[in-house]
């Protein structure tokens, strides 16, 4: 009888380190997707820096939640172009151009804008996968994770928002410029950066335990 309490007491012990150290590897995965995340967003913030040096910005006129496919036959890019030609930016500053010269400007946006629902998903979809999973993250770090995917979604919404600035006949004749608005494309980086520090700054406190920095 006492060996058979003694080797249920083991069997419960290994058990009980075992889901530890799962555990442990399942909160570790936690935070390499969020340093992964983080830099992902560096990525983002360089192709919309290069899509701003490139003017190419105003160059899609209309925002949709699903976009992903851009024109593909000749018609459709004279369609498109079309539209574009009732823009201020064309009308002030691209007066002329040829469609082949549109079609420059037009991808480096619409890669802008691909990415940038592609790293939405990057942070949506496995929040709520890990939120889900018992034990894979502290209360505080699911917080973090909502909040990060709250400011991916902020961070779409801002980006409509100062392209329409841009677009608008009102605020482009109040800039007396066809540009977007300074002060929403500084919102538009701030809250990318702050959504950088939020990933890259959890991420290591998971992978990285303050405790770990402190005996080293």
């Amino acid at each position: 009888m006492t060996i058979a309490i003694s080797f249920a007491r083991r069997i419960r012990s290994q058990l009980s380190h075992f889901t530890s150290q799962q555990g442990n590897g399942a909160r570790k995965l936690v935070g390499y997707w969020m340093l992964g995340t983080s830099a992902a967003v560096v990525g983002i913030v360089a192709v919309g820096g290069l899509t701003r040096l490139k003017e190419s910005g105003l160059s899609m006129v209309d925002w949709r939640l699903v976009h992903f496919k851009a024109p593909s036959t000749e018609q459709e890019w004279q369609d498109y172009f079309e539209k574009y030609q009732r823009t201020p930016e064309y009308r002030m500053n691209n007066q002329g151009m040829l469609v082949d010269d549109f079609k420059r400007i037009y991808w480096w946006e619409h890669a802008h804008r691909v990415y940038g629902r592609l790293l939405g998903l990057a942070v949506i979809v496995p929040t709520a996968f890990f939120c889900a999973k018992p034990g894979w993250a502290s209360r505080p770090i699911k917080a973090v994770m909502v909040a990060s995917s709250g400011l991916v979604v902020f961070q779409g919404l801002l980006g409509w928002y100062m392209v329409k600035s841009g677009l608008d006949e009102e605020t482009v004749k109040r800039q007396q410029a066809a540009r977007v608005s300074s002060y929403r494309l500084a919102s538009h980086l701030t809250s990318a950066v702050a959504l950088y520090c939020t990933l890259l700054l959890t991420g290591l406190r998971i992978v990285v335990p303050p405790s770990s920095i402190t005996n080293f």
